[in-house]
């Protein structure tokens, strides 16, 4: 159907706006969008889906989905109100959407050589390269809506620059320093085209107006509306190396002396005589960033935190009183708030017109974990992404309304917004989620398969009919375990995985490990080998890494590093290597020998101790005794009244 189909696109719409990495496959899908639409060109089948408003292209002038329609169309390009498909190789053009914005487009030719396409807010520009020649259409491209304008042979030949605003459009040649206006004459569609006028000048511009700055003569050129910024005739720009602008004024900045020059609606951010309402010129010292939102401006000064706010009150032109540092602060904004969010502290300011955003909830660490804010033109939507928690303040019926439960958005992967709606994504299950204006609309269906595309990416299978796409599981041995697409073996391991019903089959085995100087083990076991130092690393199933000799310093060693360490000559011993740690020891052999010959000693001595006390006592005792017999002899006779040689006579024992 009909429905199926847009919710197709908005699954596609997440990989083509380029937030997140996406396959490659997506470089087939083309996205524009104007104000309040998307179209979605898938070049491989020539079939388009818009959505949205359709009186501003949301129904691809009833080609909607239709297979074919966009045959050979590879750009889409667009105005804040209409679309125009172009096939760069016939040259052939395709417009939708608001006339009065470039919508139609009923005339065909073939165009020579290269194109360039340029948009203007409600218009249209085609410019032939080798001829020159340039085709307009949209509001007031030349006084009448819908009509084609084509210009004088060669008139845009030397042309390097174009710029446009909402109803006019500049070419500037660079190498000549002429210029070339056309458009709408109260918004810069009328200019000096004095040649040469222009060399060496910088063109900026708003919704109404262009200024043209030579900083290397301090002079500036304004043209266009002149209450909005197109009349500077009186100023002086000397010194002046920044310029900034809102839809009603333009601010300059000196930075080198800190001043600064407004002109344009006094009342939205410009001034009288240069002064910037509210403020001196010279309050500027070390202000280099300006933001804006429709009416009002902010400088920031990232060295002090410091900030500056004039214009619109209600649009942001006053500061809150108590403003924290913005030093490391994100700024975004919206047709009429600022919001400044600190990610390391988790806090956020909010100022300006309360109903449409200039209110939030600025305690500390409200906005803890809170990475990234998008905004519509009177809303913001805030989003943790590790949590896949939301926060929506602002004008309800453009996004200011959200799930904000924890984890409301952790199936969203992308996230986008226009003038009137915000878009949650996940492009590889085709979940999406549309609120703001008129959103009901595109959210008749609660049930997921509702919003799935008709066939499921690599990945992912439907695990019931009418339900939306689920990650396949990744269970095998030694993979990653990333379910979905992502699944494949992990670091150190090789293998073909391939998806099978709800999950992923095959077998990883350790992948080898080529690195020089390793141990060659296969798998993350791979390290360098003994007598080596580095380290090892996988890029899949890649090892990269290197391995170095290590020092070997064992006393009594050859010091060579590595396994060409050894004992050096006149020395015994081992050295072994425990990784990239020498282990053993050296000994001269000198040394060893005197070692050798006192054990052999002391192994003797302790022999004989040993044979001693393995001796009976009566062995002892004789022994003892005859070593010294005639003392005891002459004692004994002694005392018995005889001799010696009388006892021995008789046969008598001492």
């Amino acid at each position: 159907s009909l429905y199926s189909q847009q919710m197709f696109v908005l699954a596609i719409l997440a990989c083509c706006l380029g937030l997140q990495a996406v396959p490659a496959s997506t470089a087939l899908i083309e996205v524009a969008s104007t104000d309040a639409a998307f179209v979605v060109l898938d070049k491989s089948t020539g079939t388009a889906t818009c959505l949205g408003d359709a009186e501003l292209g949301g129904d691809c002038h009833g080609k909607t989905g239709v297979a074919g329609a966009f045959a050979g169309v590879t750009k889409i390009y667009s105005t804040e109100g209409a679309f125009m498909a172009f096939d760069e190789e016939k040259h052939n053009l395709h417009c939708w959407g608001q006339p009065q914005s470039g919508g139609s487009c009923l005339f065909q030719r073939e165009y020579e050589g290269d194109v360039e396409i340029h948009t203007a807010g409600t218009a249209f520009m085609l410019l032939e390269k080798k001829s020159g020649q340039a085709y307009f259409w949209g509001t007031d491209a030349y006084k009448e809506h819908n009509q084609f304008y084509k210009s004088e042979a060669g008139q845009f030949k030397e042309v390097t620059d174009v710029y446009s605003n909402m109803k006019a459009f500049v070419a500037l040649d660079r190498n000549s320093g002429s210029i070339i206006c056309w458009g709408d004459e109260q918004f810069g569609g009328k200019c000096n085209e004095e040649s040469g006028a222009f060399e060496g000048y910088e063109v900026y511009h708003n919704k109404a107006a262009f200024v043209a700055l030579s900083i290397k003569d301090g002079m500036a050129t304004c043209w266009g509306d002149k209450n909005r910024g197109g009349n500077c005739a009186d100023l002086v720009f000397a010194g002046v190396t920044l310029i900034f602008s809102n839809d009603y004024a333009f601010v300059a900045l000196d930075t080198g002396t800190g001043s600064a020059i407004c002109w344009g609606d006094k009342s939205k951010g410009g001034g009288e005589g240069g002064k910037c309402a509210g403020h001196e010129r010279g309050d500027f010292k070390g202000f280099e960033e300006v933001y804006s939102t429709s009416s009002a401006f902010l400088a920031v000064d990232r060295d002090t935190g410091a900030a500056i706010c004039w214009g619109e009150k209600n649009s942001g032109g006053e500061c809150p009183a108590r403003m924290p540092s913005l030093s490391d602060a994100k700024i975004y904004t919206n047709l009429n708030a600022f919001v400044a969010l600190d990610t390391r502290s988790g806090t956020a300011i909010c100022w300006g017109d309360p109903e449409t955003g200039g209110s939030c909830d600025s305690k500390d660490g409200a906005f803890a974990g809170f990475t990234d804010i998008y905004s519509t033109s009177e809303a913001f939507f805030a989003i943790d992404r590790s949590t896949g928690t939301a926060k929506c303040w602002g004008e309800v019926e453009s996004g200011g309304k959200c799930e904000s439960s924890k984890g409301a958005f952790a199936d969203f992967t992308a996230f986008y917004s226009n003038n009137d709606n915000f878009l949650a994504l996940n492009a590889d299950t085709g979940k999406a989620r549309y609120w703001g204006y008129h959103a009901e609309e595109w959210n008749k269906n609660d049930e997921d398969g509702a919003l799935c595309p008709e066939a499921c990416r690599f990945g992912y299978f439907r695990a019931a009919a009418g339900r939306c796409c689920t990650s396949m599981s990744c269970d095998v041995e030694h993979s990653n375990s990333v379910p979905g697409p992502d699944c494949a073996c992990r670091d150190g391991f090789t293998g073909n995985l391939e998806a099978k019903g709800g999950h992923f089959a095959g077998v990883c085995i350790p992948a080898p490990c080529n690195v020089q100087d390793s141990n060659g083990v296969a798998g993350p076991d791979c390290a360098c080998k003994g007598g080596f130092r580095g380290e090892i690393t996988w890029d899949g199933a890649v090892a990269e890494g290197t391995c170095s000799l290590q020092t070997c310093n064992i006393l009594g060693s050859n010091l060579e590093p590595g396994p060409a360490c050894a004992c050096k000559s006149g020395h015994f011993g081992s050295i072994s290597w425990n990784g990239d740690q020498p282990e053993g020891m050296c000994i001269r052999w000198t040394l060893l020998l005197t070692f050798l010959v006192v054990v052999a000693l002391m192994a003797v001595l302790a022999w004989l101790w040993k044979r001693r006390e393995a001796l009976p006592p009566e062995e002892v005792v004789v022994a003892s005794s005859s070593s010294s017999p005639q003392p005891a002899k002459a004692e004994a006779a002694r005392q018995g009244g005889g001799s010696v040689r009388e006892m021995e006579m008789q046969g008598m024992q001492p």
